[in-house]
């Protein structure tokens, strides 16, 4: 822990990895978040996320440009929140789940992309959520509550649209036709050249 801080409620002082945070926190946000096993004593933190008795965040990466999160992957992690915001809204001030709400920050990905990682499961690429603490060097940080899932993540670790990726090869494809195009009047002009001489 001697990189992050840990997020702290505002209720109680303690940390949303307690047991009775994390099982709200699974059962509505599951398998976005993953559980974080915290050592008091050593001041530690763990994190996994076991799926049929294996842990995937073993194998995962962080997010990066080369290793994106789908755009299925980020609606499914978009309608999680929604369902969160819209129960979350008719739930008492000290529910939990009204303090997982309004409390809860997830780090700026850009300052902390370490903290997302992409896994492989059942042939697709997943999503999780190392949560609950925050880089020392860079607090900044969104709670659930004001958190657009949609413009969260810059578009640097998100896959491109089959639009944006159909605008890409129309411009590859200008590009390819107008240096053809080029290279032929050039030939002509030299072939005009030579049998002008």
């Amino acid at each position: 822990m001697t990189t992050y801080v840990r997020v702290r409620t505002y209720v109680v002082g303690s940390s949303y990895w307690e047991p009775m945070f994390q099982q709200e926190i699974k059962r509505k946000m599951h398998p976005f978040m993953a559980e974080m096993c915290y050592d008091a004593t050593a001041d530690k933190v763990h994190a996994e996320l076991e799926l049929e008795g294996k842990d995937y965040l073993a194998e995962s990466v962080a997010i990066s440009p080369e290793n994106r999160i789908p755009r299925k992957e980020l609606h499914c992690l978009i309608q999680k929140l929604e369902g969160l915001r819209t129960e979350a809204q008719n739930e008492p001030p000290n529910s939990l789940l009204k303090q997982i709400f309004t409390g809860l920050y997830l780090p700026e990905p850009s300052a902390a992309p370490e903290l997302y990682r992409l896994y492989r499961y059942e042939g697709n690429t997943h999503l999780a959520i190392i949560w609950g603490l925050l880089p020392k060097n860079d607090k900044r940080g969104h709670s659930l509550q004001n958190l657009n899932a949609r413009h969260f993540f810059p578009s640097e670790y998100v896959e491109r649209g089959i639009g944006a990726t159909l605008k890409v090869l129309a411009l590859i494809s200008a590009v390819a036709i107008i240096t053809a195009t080029v290279s032929y009047i050039c030939f002509r002009a030299e072939i005009s050249e030579f049998i002008g001489a």
